[in-house]
């Protein structure tokens, strides 16, 4: 494939104009992340999991305290229930930043192979045209961006 029919095909290419702009960034953004889907809806997974668990905490807090309070005795069942619940949330929070984490960086090398692709297609004339370094800095600065916005969600 030729470099420019292979510019024309990138997924990089600015959408046409009759798109609403909603839907111009949803068709660039999620063909870079079709890959991470399996990881991305484990991610949702787990989200869901500690907010069950969460949810749980202040339950098991009112049995601890009724009971110290009401019978006079400190139950050591529902106090161990609620440490047990607390570390297996820590656990599934650490497991869960892990992976956004991972998402963040694989997204941030599949777009800066992309737009690598899309540069080294250019010729050299095309290149000259920048000042030296702009167009490099270009790509570190708008790939940190996207992993910034990547990492915050």
């Amino acid at each position: 494939m030729d470099p420019e029919a292979r510019r024309q095909s990138s997924s990089l290419d600015p959408p046409s104009p009759e798109d609403g702009i909603l839907n111009r960034y949803i068709k660039r953004f999620f063909p870079l992340i079709h890959g991470f889907r399996g990881l991305i809806i484990f991610v949702l997974l787990i989200s869901v999991l500690s907010s069950i668990l969460i949810l749980f905490q202040p339950v098991l807090i009112g049995n601890i305290v009724e009971s110290f309070f009401e019978v006079k005795y400190i139950d050591i069942t529902s106090i161990g229930i609620f440490l047990a619940l607390l570390l297996a949330t820590l656990s599934i929070s650490a497991i869960e930043d892990y992976c956004c984490q991972l998402i963040t960086r694989k997204f941030s090398l599949t777009l800066q192979k992309k737009i690598g692709n899309v540069v080294f297609s250019y010729e050299v004339n095309q290149l000259n045209a920048f000042a030296n370094g702009e167009l490099a800095s270009r790509i570190i600065s708008d790939t940190n961006v996207a992993s910034n916005i990547l990492s915050k969600t």
